[in-house]
């Protein structure tokens, strides 16, 4: 489709986070989020960002993936979790700040 990155919104998640890793080899998608993390908390499950250059200048990408309440079920248990987006937000841009000319962030 050409796009440069996917922001992932919660609805992206209802089918798990297995049916988004598991893309065919052929098809990656750019999924981004600086706040999806394992169900521990600790490992993002996707680039936070990415940077890419257009023209003369180099733009950052950043993607947050905005909270939304969901239940285990016997079919899908949760594996994943939501963290609180100031934090993810703050040390991305102090990563990316001066090695950008300009930031989006979906």
């Amino acid at each position: 489709m050409g796009y440069d990155a996917f922001g992932l919104a919660p609805q992206d998640l209802s089918a798990g986070i297995n049916f988004l890793l598991k893309q065919p080899t052929n098809v990656q998608l750019p999924w981004l989020s600086m706040n999806l993390t394992h169900k521990d908390g600790q490992e993002l499950l996707f680039a936070p960002y990415i940077i890419k250059a257009v023209g003369d200048l180099s733009i950052g990408i950043l993607g947050l993936t905005g909270y939304q309440k969901t239940e285990s079920t016997q079919d899908r248990p949760i594996d994943y979790q939501t963290t609180r987006w100031e934090k993810s937000l703050a040390s991305s841009l102090s990563l990316i700040n001066n090695q950008t000319d300009m930031i989006i962030l979906l």
